[in-house]
Formats: structure tokens, C-alpha cells, sequence
């Protein structure tokens, strides 16, 4: 198959967070789109950081499917929910791990 010259992708890819229960893990799992950053971009932010990877994510999440709340109804994607998702450690974790997955392994600092 040929390489397509297309400069704005997006991919989706499923989400495993490993949350805290008591005495180990539980996982649990989503679907997000990812908006495909090319490695300049990438470069423009501090992945060390929790301001740097939040606004990293913020620029990369374009979707999130399969999301409940905690009586399992169905959740409603939105920036707010987002937002809030980005900050519980668990989720952020394996955000940043699931878009460079997804990406193909690129580059990614800790």
C-alpha cells in the first residue's frame, strides 16, 4: 500500500488505566481519538511536566468513547470531562502511553 501524503490524521485506540482498588488494580478501559502530532510539535512540550502533558493531551485527545459513570450509564464526551480525566494520574498515564502506542512507538519522554 502506498504512503498517503496526508498531514492532518487522527487514530483512535483503546485506553487501559490500571486504577488503585484496595491491595492492587483494576483495569479499565475506553476508546480515544488521537490527532497525530507531527515530532516538531511533539518537541513543543514538556512531557515531564503536569502542565506540559496536560496541554500535550488537550492538543491530541479529539475523542473519547465508551465512557460511564459510576452507575455504568453512558458518559457524554466534552472539554470539562476531558479535562478532568487528564488530571486523575491513572488515566494521564495511560494517555500518553496509548497515543505513542498508537502512533507507532514514537519518541516519548517520561
Amino acid at each position: 500500500m502506498a504512503f498517503k501524503t496526508v498531514l492532518d490524521r487522527t487514530f483512535k485506540h483503546r485506553v487501559a488505566v490500571q486504577v488503585p482498588v484496595d491491595g492492587g488494580h483494576k483495569e479499565e478501559t475506553f476508546k480515544a481519538t488521537f490527532r497525530l502530532l507531527d515530532a516538531a510539535a511533539i518537541e513543543d512540550f514538556d512531557l515531564g511536566s503536569v502542565e506540559g502533558t496536560s496541554d500535550f493531551l488537550r492538543a491530541v485527545i479529539v475523542d473519547m468513547d465508551e465512557l460511564v459513570k459510576e452507575d455504568n450509564t453512558p458518559d457524554q464526551y466534552c472539554d470539562d470531562l476531558r479535562d478532568k480525566i487528564i488530571l486523575f494520574t491513572p488515566a494521564r498515564v495511560a494517555l500518553v502511553r496509548a497515543y505513542f502506542d498508537g502512533a507507532g512507538k514514537g519518541r516519548r519522554k517520561n
